[in-house]
C-alpha cells in the first residue's frame, strides 16, 4: 500500500507544534520554530521528485500554515489573560500596601495619644489639670503604645497572610489559562490530523497506518511534556479554603509520591 515516506501525519504535527516556538520570545523556543521549518523545507523540496507525494505535501503544508494561524490566535488569547491578570493582581497588592499603611498609621496615632495629653505652657499636663496622677498618665501612655504596636503587627500579619493566599489564588489563575491554551492547542492539532490523514487518503488512497495509537493519543505524546501537573483535587480544594502557603508547592506540583503526605489527599 503506497504511503508517504516524507511527511506522515504523526511528524507533521510535532513540526506544526515546534513551529509554535515562534510565538515566544524565548531563543531557544525559536531556534527550535527554526529548525522546525527548515526540517519542513526539505520535505517540500524532497516531494516534488515524487508525483504523489509532491500533491500530498503541498496540501499538508498548507493545511499545517492554517493550523499554526489557528494556534497563535490561541497563544495570544492566552496572554491577553494573562496580562489581564497582573493588573488585577497589580491592583490588589496596591490594595495590600494601603492597608499597610493604614495600619502603620492607627499604630502612630495611638502612639501619639499620651503625648496629646502633654501642654506646652508651664509644663501644667492635660491630666493633672483633671486630676489624674502621673504614674496613671505614664500607665496610659505604656497601654496606648502598646496598642499601636498591636495594631500594627496585626495589620502587617494579617496583610502577609493576605497577599500569600492572593499570589497562590494568582499563580492557580495562570495555570488555569495555561491548561486552556493546551487544551485548546490539542483540539488544534487533532482537527489537523483528521486533515491531513484525508489528504493523504486522497494522494494515496488510504489513511497513514498509526497502529492502535489514536489521533488523541499522538497529541497527548507531543504535549505530554507540557501539561500542568496539578494535584488532581486541586479545584476542590482551592474552592473550599483547604490549601495554604505551606501546601501550596505540593498541590501545583501533584508528583504522586508527595501528594499522599497531605493532610486533604484521599485515594477517591
Amino acid at each position: 500500500m503506497a504511503q508517504t515516506s516524507l511527511l506522515n501525519p504523526a511528524f507533521a504535527l510535532r513540526i506544526a507544534w515546534a513551529q509554535t516556538g515562534n510565538f515566544s520570545d524565548d531563543p531557544h523556543s525559536k531556534m527550535t520554530a527554526r529548525e522546525a521549518e527548515n526540517a519542513l523545507k526539505n520535505i517540500e523540496h524532497r516531494a516534488m521528485k515524487n508525483d504523489k507525494d509532491s500533491i500530498y505535501v503541498g496540501n499538508a503544508i498548507g493545511a499545517m500554515k492554517a493550523s499554526l494561524r489557528s494556534m497563535d490566535i490561541i497563544y495570544k488569547s492566552r496572554q491577553s489573560n494573562f496580562e489581564e491578570n497582573e493588573k488585577l493582581r497589580t491592583s490588589y497588592m496596591q490594595s495590600i500596601t494601603d492597608s499597610l499603611e493604614f495600619g502603620k498609621t492607627a499604630g502612630d496615632f495611638l502612639k501619639s495619644l499620651p503625648t496629646m495629653t502633654i501642654t506646652a505652657a508651664g509644663g501644667v499636663t492635660l491630666g493633672q489639670a483633671l486630676g489624674l496622677s502621673t504614674l496613671y498618665i505614664w500607665a496610659l501612655a505604656l497601654a496606648l503604645g502598646a496598642a499601636g504596636y498591636m495594631v500594627n503587627l496585626w495589620f502587617v500579619s494579617r496583610s502577609r497572610r493576605h497577599t500569600q493566599m492572593h499570589l497562590i489564588q494568582h499563580d492557580y489563575d495562570r495555570n488555569l489559562y495555561y491548561k486552556q491554551y493546551i487544551d485548546r492547542i490539542a483540539d488544534v492539532l487533532i482537527s489537523l490530523y483528521f486533515e491531513l490523514d484525508r489528504i493523504h487518503a486522497d494522494a494515496f488512497g488510504a489513511s497513514y497506518p498509526i497502529g492502535d495509537k489514536s489521533p488523541s493519543d499522538l497529541v497527548d505524546d507531543i504535549l505530554s511534556g507540557v501539561q500542568p501537573t496539578f494535584c488532581k483535587f486541586v479545584h476542590e480544594h482551592i474552592k473550599s479554603g483547604k490549601i495554604t502557603p505551606e501546601l501550596w508547592p505540593t498541590c501545583e506540583t501533584g508528583t504522586d509520591e508527595v501528594i499522599k503526605t497531605c493532610p486533604h489527599w484521599s485515594p477517591k
